[in-house]
């Protein structure tokens, strides 16, 4: 064991004498050389450093090293639609733009569209004038007709019934979804497939 140590001091002494020297020719070179190569042997020395200090950087905070650029940005797919709710009296239709993705099928958006009024006015509290949970079973879009089948639902813990409420969230669905959807003239909402029944 004691030679092992003193066979590695003598290596490592070495290999310190071996650095040592290679420095001092590297050091006599440089002042050998004209001002031009030496600049030019500076800036190469400088260049290495930084490259050094970079590959460092991205070791210890374990990033890709040719993650120099930020990223591409996303491309922006939402468009700007106009959403229709009752104020809170349903007194008034007010209206509201919002920036969605649109899905692939008019049946698949008109529901979306029909959520959005079910829910309400982003920047008022008009959550209560549809007082019952909306359960959409169907859409269909023909002729120019779109036709949404509820099942019907008992009212929430909480409901309060305004005057009118039923009669303008109708109206507020066919507005937003006529405007959204071209090929759309005319809104039905049925329950449980029954055509004039009242959603609560």
């Amino acid at each position: 064991m004691k030679h092992f140590f003193i066979n590695s001091a003598g290596t490592i002494k070495s290999y310190i004498h071996a650095a040592a020297g290679a420095l001092r020719n590297l050091v006599s070179s440089y002042y050998a050389k004209n001002r031009k190569d030496r600049t030019r042997m500076m800036v190469l020395f400088i260049t290495l450093l930084i490259l050094v200090d970079y590959l460092m950087f991205c070791y210890h905070t374990d990033k890709n090293i040719f993650n120099i650029f930020p990223s591409i940005p996303p491309i922006e797919f939402r468009n700007t639609i106009n959403v229709y709710v009752p104020d809170a009296t349903a007194q008034n239709i007010m209206k509201e733009t919002r920036r969605v993705q649109l899905p692939d099928s008019s049946e698949d958006f008109a529901g979306m569209l029909f959520q959005f009024v079910v829910k309400g006015s982003h920047y008022d509290n008009t959550s209560h004038i549809v007082p019952v949970r909306t359960d959409l079973r169907k859409v269909w879009i023909f002729n120019g007709l779109c036709v949404f089948d509820l099942a019907l639902a008992p009212l929430k813990d909480d409901a309060i019934l305004v005057a009118g409420a039923q009669e303008a969230f109708r109206s507020a669905v066919e507005k937003t979804v006529c405007e959204n959807i071209s090929s759309v003239k005319h809104v039905e909402i049925l329950v449980n497939g029954i055509p004039g029944t009242r959603i609560w």
